[in-house]
């Protein structure tokens, strides 16, 4: 798989060049939607990071919220997209 920020890069620089009156409409919102996609696909660090220890003081989990969307309590051991909006999340 290509990085996503390179393709990021070449599908905006394409839609500059073209310009929306050279893609029609429907191509126009394709690559939008192309690129916002992508985007969900570079890591975003966690906010609000939490790390959750147990009774040992040892770090079992990291937990925080999404930067995309905000959806709240997403867990390193559980998952590193986010449920509702599909962001990747970085937690270290």
């Amino acid at each position: 798989m290509n990085d996503p920020v390179k393709s990021i890069s070449t599908i905006k620089n394409f839609m500059g060049n073209a310009g929306r009156n050279t893609c029609n409409d429907y191509l126009y919102e394709a690559l939008q939607d192309a690129v916002e996609a992508l985007e969900l696909q570079i890591p975003m660090k966690v906010v609000n990071r939490r790390e959750l220890k147990d009774f040992h003081k040892k770090t079992y989990s990291i937990e925080g919220d999404c930067p995309a969307c905000g959806h709240e309590g997403l867990r390193s051991s559980e998952t590193n997209i986010c449920y509702e909006c599909g962001q990747v999340i970085d937690y270290f």
